[in-house]
């Protein structure tokens, strides 16, 4: 476990413990913790992320009570848009709004090399469920429906659109000229695919 954790995770992790302090003139013997520290620290952080059941290597940690993801894994597997701030420690994001409402601020933080957007707010106003299976942290949304899936013509190229009964979590990815959209939401008996 504490291999998979990294040693410069782990001794950022231990200085930012409360109670917990050390200057570079600490001696390396003031520097020890008890085992159930270290398998707390492995505990509220990790390097992967399941979302209804989809594997993504995605940094995340659990950080004065809030749930961060690093903010790539927002757009990239779950489908929020960022937009634009100026302040390092809120992000506005959209994901489902609807016209004139205001877009979601999300609290941020920056550790590690990565920034960590707090997803306490999408999961209270969309019900996830969220549970940490050792440094795996896993994710459920309330299960939606594929509605209707439109393709059409327009001046720039061609549209798809795929109408959802609710908040789903959409990954587009594009691989070798091909793009692959995976949508979070159960398909209509008479589904189809588009290429």
């Amino acid at each position: 476990m504490l291999g998979a954790l990294g040693t410069a995770t782990l001794w950022h992790g231990l200085l930012e413990q409360p109670g917990f302090s050390a200057t570079p003139d600490t001696p390396p013997s003031a520097l020890a913790v008890d085992a159930a520290t270290v398998a707390q620290l492995a505990a509220e952080r990790g390097n992967a992320v399941t979302i209804n059941g989809l594997n993504a290597a995605l940094p995340w940690m659990r950080r004065d009570g809030r749930i961060g993801l690093a903010d790539y894994g927002l757009t990239d597997h779950i489908g929020l848009r960022l937009l634009n701030s100026e302040n390092p420690q809120q992000q506005p994001v959209q994901w489902f709004t609807g016209a004139g409402q205001p877009p979601l601020t999300l609290s941020a933080w920056v550790q590690g090399g990565h920034r960590y957007l707090d997803i306490t707010p999408l999961v209270q106003q969309h019900g996830w469920t969220i549970s940490n299976q050792g440094q795996t942290l896993q994710i459920t949304t309330p299960v939606t429906r594929i509605e209707a899936i439109r393709q059409g013509s327009q001046p720039w190229g061609e549209r798809l659109v795929v109408q959802v009964s609710g908040p789903t979590v959409a990954q587009l990815v594009e691989e070798s000229g091909r793009v692959t959209l995976t949508v979070g939401a159960v398909g209509p008996s008479n589904s189809a695919q588009v290429n």
